[in-house]
């Protein structure tokens, strides 16, 4: 028995009016995310492969940031 693992590219944007000027600030960032086979919060009285194909809880599987950055303008 195999349980995935994804990885997902996620881009998310951002605006703020600086307070001093008026001038809008623009800001744009991308993570990479995966999803491990892990539960999220396991239930220690199920044994471990049974967890593994049917999680207890019920947030589902583990989600990590494997990597993330800023981007510039012309990046988008």
């Amino acid at each position: 028995m195999t349980v995935r693992s994804d990885s997902f590219t996620v881009r998310a944007y951002g605006e703020s009016v600086d307070p001093s000027n008026g001038k809008v600030i623009e800001v744009w960032c991308e993570a990479v995310v995966q999803r491990y086979p892990d539960p999220v919060a396991p239930d220690p009285s199920i044994p471990f492969l049974e967890e593994l194909a049917q999680p207890s809880s019920p947030s589902g599987r583990v989600f990590r940031i494997t990597s993330f950055r800023w981007l510039n303008a012309n990046e988008i």
